[in-house]
């Protein structure tokens, strides 16, 4: 032992107002951790907290997805196209499930969404889109306008797993 040591040992000592006190103490400041098995089951319940919070981020895409796959039904000021359209057309075109939609001369101040099944041709007279172009487990999404025309889309274009030939033959897509 140290020369000194001891008056901080009797310090110490003095402060504790009983002999249990000061054992109770001394064992907290020297093993202030939880016992092991405390620890291990403190462990073993933070893994399955960090589990089940992964499960969960896990199911985010799955329930993105499914919300995804469905194109809303038409709203009041949507257009449900299952036949040519031509002209202004205010709000959303939605193409139903299993439908074709052809655009001609066409000017959507809304979006296009083409449902599970459906195909969307853009294939006369200029179009355009001023907002987006969904298409969600179409059929197709065919672009080809007449030389002399353009197709102008305003937003995004996106097509996921849409079964058919999707796509545009000499076709510039100018932005608005």
């Amino acid at each position: 032992m140290k020369r000194g040591s001891g008056a901080v040992w009797f310090s110490f000592l003095t402060d504790c107002t009983s002999l249990g006190e000061a054992v109770e103490s001394i064992a907290n400041k020297t093993d202030s951790s939880p016992p092991r098995s405390r620890r291990n089951a403190d462990q073993t319940s933070r893994q399955a907290e960090r589990r089940s919070v992964m499960k969960t981020l896990a199911m985010i895409p799955l329930a993105l997805g499914i919300v995804l796959a469905a194109v809303p039904p038409a709203r009041a000021d949507d257009t449900s196209c299952t036949e040519p359209l031509s002209g202004a057309i205010n709000g959303n075109v939605v193409v139903p499930e299993g439908a074709t939609c052809s655009l001609h001369d066409a000017t959507v101040t809304g979006n296009v969404l083409v449902g599970k099944g459906a195909r969307l041709l853009m294939i006369a007279g200029p179009v355009t889109i001023a907002g987006d172009l969904l298409g969600i487990q179409c059929d197709a999404v065919e672009i080809h306008p007449e030389p002399s025309s353009t197709v102008s889309i305003g937003g995004s274009v996106g097509l996921l797993f849409c079964t058919g030939q999707t796509g545009s033959s000499g076709t510039k897509l100018t932005p608005l």
